[in-house]
Formats: structure tokens, C-alpha cells, sequence
């Protein structure tokens, strides 16, 4: 029996090694049995699993909190817009392109149109919900907005009479007409027009914004405030304006419907600055001297005494195929290079509603061809450039139309 005053013996309590030396936990040593390890670690394991599944349940909790959060905000925001009489709108259903097609609501007057409120991500205008009153005194919605010209004619537009050194041969249509006015001016032309203190391209005016003006529509281009980027929550909503010169009548795509710039107005045309025979190469970015630079260019557009290879045998606006993106964004958006395979399904030039595959190009005098996928390439590459010290038949141009794009 133990001694009075003494407890049991608790196994491994002061076990020594015969050198003396304290005995390992569950080693055996003259004073008793050390405590099995095992015991201790499972003793371990079940405490940390325990601890770990508390923190889960404590995360998931305060997660279940975050969403009612966020969710309860949301629906208080759109309960507080339909009271206020703004119209719901939902998401755009793609198709198969990518895009939800909308149709253009011609507006025969200039009543004055009103933008919800909408929300803002980086710029960005993400769930847009304009309308404008009608006339019986209610409200319909409209989709898009699409902008009413004034007559070009009219003396109070404050636009610049037609040049006298206009192209002859200037395609009918609204907009080679424009192009032909704003190209025709004197001074210096820019693809891109910056921002001071913004240096990134995709975020400056596009050479499109300037011919608003040419087009008629100096109303909507006064509204820009172009010292900050278009990506402005002053500006974003104009950038919505569907602007129908700017599209092909074939092609039913006219809005953008990805997340970051939804709802945005789109081109279908493209200027072109060049050929990019290599992969780090932009056309738009290279000097207007370089052999491989076409007709525009971020911070030069050429003029027409630039062109040494003619410019009947030059393509200056053309088709951007199947990638379509905001008319009023800066950088490739609005300007692209030529780059093989050019015709590409889904990354080449190419327009919709011809009679057969191609693309409808407006040259730099202001006439308007087909060309045909079937292009010789090398005749196709020749006409990307202005002084690439090449010529071109005519004759293997395709088929010359009277209007631009003439796919109606």
C-alpha cells in the first residue's frame, strides 16, 4: 500500500533512464510506465478538430450575415427606384453572338430624355435604366438611347462649311460624308484624343467622338465634359447613345451587354492604321512614316498628301468583323491593324449583310468597295498602308458600291 500522505503512483511520474537521464514520454522507467503516446496525441487531435470546427461555423454564420446584408440593401435600393416611378429593367438575354439585339426607336423630336440613376463600378455604368415621357404623358422605356440629328444645313449647328477640297468621289451616305468634312480640315488629327493626366488609351476619345459634330449630332457631342475620361460618371451615360451611322444595318448588334461595359452604344467600323507582321506589333502606335502604317493612328491620322500608295487604293474605315466595341472608347476599340489570317470567323475583318463573305471598306478618297475573303492577301495587305511603296489594280478590289457600308 501506499504510504499515508502519498497518492497513487501516477505512471511515468519521475521515470529516469538507468543513465539517469528523464525517461521519453511513453517509455518505460524504474519508477513506473510512462503514459502511452498515443493517448496524447488522439487527446490533441480531438481538441484541434473541435476548435476547427468551431471557427468554421463561426465563418459561415458571419458569412450568412454579410449576404443578408447586402441582399437586404439591393432590394431596399430597387424598392426605392420603382417607388419613385423609374421602370425595371432585367438583364439582356444574349444571343448567340454575345449580344442581345435591340431595336433602334426612331425619335422625330428633340424632347429633352432622363437617365435613372445608375449604379457605378469603376467608371462604368453596370444596370442603366433611361427613358424618356411620351407624349400622351406617361413613360416609355427605351433600351437605348438613340440620338436625333439636326440637319447638318442648319446655319445654328455651328458647323464648318462643306470644304472645297472635298473628294470627288465621296460615297453617298451620312457617314462618308462626315469622315470626308472632318478629314478635309486643316490642322492636325489624332486617333485617339487624350485626357491630361490619363495616359492609358482605352479610356481617351475616340477620333469617332469628333465626328459627331460633322454628323449632326453636336448636341449630344457638347454634353461630353472632355477634360476627364469618358469612363466619368459626368460622361458614361452619353456613352450609351446608340449613334445608327455608326452601325451596319445588317448587323443587329448596337449595345454592349458584358459586365463591365454594359449598355455602352457599339461601331461597327474600325479605323485602320496599318499591318502588324509581328506579334508585339501595333500599328496604331508606330509613327505614320513607317512603312507597315496605314491611315490612323493613336496620336497622328495621315493626311491625304501623306498617302504616296493613292488613296483610291487605300482602305481608311473598315468592317470590324464579329468584334464589335464602344464608338466612343480610344485605342483598338476604334482603331485596328491588319493582322493574319485577316479574315478570320471570329477575330478577322469581315461585315454582315454582303452578298457573298467580305467586308465593306471605305478608301481614303471616299469611295466604298466590297472585298471578298477570297482577297489575294498580299493585294489586301498593300491597301493597309500609305506609303508602302506598292500598287494596287483597282480592278482586284471587288465590287465599288455608291453608299457606305451599302448592305441595306
Amino acid at each position: 500500500m501506499p504510504a499515508r500522505g502519498h497518492g497513487p503512483r501516477v505512471p511515468g511520474a519521475g521515470a529516469h533512464t538507468q543513465s539517469g537521464q528523464p525517461a521519453a514520454r511513453g517509455t518505460v522507467g524504474p519508477a513506473g510506465y510512462a503514459r502511452p503516446a498515443q493517448a496524447v496525441s488522439g487527446e490533441e487531435t480531438g481538441f484541434s478538430t473541435g476548435l476547427k470546427v468551431a471557427m468554421g461555423v463561426a465563418v459561415g454564420v458571419i458569412g450568412l450575415v454579410l449576404m443578408a446584408m447586402v441582399l437586404s440593401s439591393i432590394l431596399s435600393r430597387d424598392s426605392k427606384e420603382t417607388a419613385e416611378g423609374e421602370p425595371a429593367t432585367g438583364p439582356a438575354s444574349p444571343s448567340s453572338t454575345g449580344y442581345a439585339p435591340r431595336t433602334i426607336s426612331p425619335q422625330s423630336d428633340n424632347t429633352s430624355r432622363t437617365q435613372s440613376k445608375t449604379p457605378y463600378q469603376y467608371g462604368i455604368p453596370s444596370s442603366p435604366t433611361p427613358y424618356r415621357p411620351d407624349h400622351s404623358g406617361g413613360q416609355t422605356d427605351h433600351s437605348v438611347f438613340v440620338d436625333a440629328p439636326i440637319s447638318p444645313n442648319d446655319a445654328s449647328s455651328g458647323l464648318p462649311a462643306k470644304p472645297t477640297n472635298a473628294s470627288p468621289t465621296v460615297s453617298s451616305g451620312p457617314l462618308p460624308v462626315a469622315v470626308d468634312r472632318w478629314y478635309s480640315q486643316s490642322g492636325s488629327l489624332r486617333g485617339a484624343q487624350p485626357v491630361e493626366g490619363d495616359d492609358f488609351v482605352i479610356t481617351q476619345y475616340s477620333w469617332m467622338c469628333n465626328l459627331l459634330p460633322y454628323l449632326g449630332r453636336d448636341t449630344l457631342y457638347n454634353k461630353f465634359d472632355f477634360q476627364v475620361p469618358w469612363t466619368d460618371e459626368r460622361n458614361a451615360r452619353f456613352c450609351m447613345t446608340v449613334v445608327p451611322e455608326f452601325l451596319n444595318p445588317a448587323d443587329d448588334r448596337e449595345c454592349w451587354t458584358g459586365l463591365r461595359f454594359r449598355d455602352l452604344a457599339l461601331t461597327h467600323f474600325v479605323g485602320m492604321s496599318g499591318v502588324e507582321d509581328g506579334r508585339s506589333v501595333v500599328a496604331a502606335a508606330l509613327p505614320r512614316s513607317d512603312p507597315r502604317a496605314g491611315v490612323f493612328g493613336y496620336d497622328e491620322v495621315a493626311r491625304r498628301e501623306d498617302i504616296t500608295d493613292g488613296t483610291s487604293q487605300t482602305i481608311m474605315i473598315i468592317g470590324s468583323g464579329e468584334i464589335v466595341a464602344p464608338w466612343v472608347q480610344g485605342g483598338g476599340a476604334t482603331i485596328r491593324g491588319a493582322r493574319e489570317p485577316y479574315f478570320d470567323p471570329l477575330t478577322g475583318f469581315g461585315s454582315r449583310g454582303l452578298a457573298k463573305p467580305g467586308v465593306a471598306v471605305l478608301m481614303a478618297d471616299g469611295s466604298t468597295r466590297h472585298l471578298s475573303e477570297d482577297i489575294n492577301p498580299s493585294v489586301f495587305r498593300a491597301t493597309c498602308t500609305i506609303h508602302g511603296a506598292d500598287s494596287v489594280d483597282v480592278s482586284h478590289l471587288g465590287r465599288a458600291v455608291p453608299s457606305f457600308p451599302g448592305t441595306q
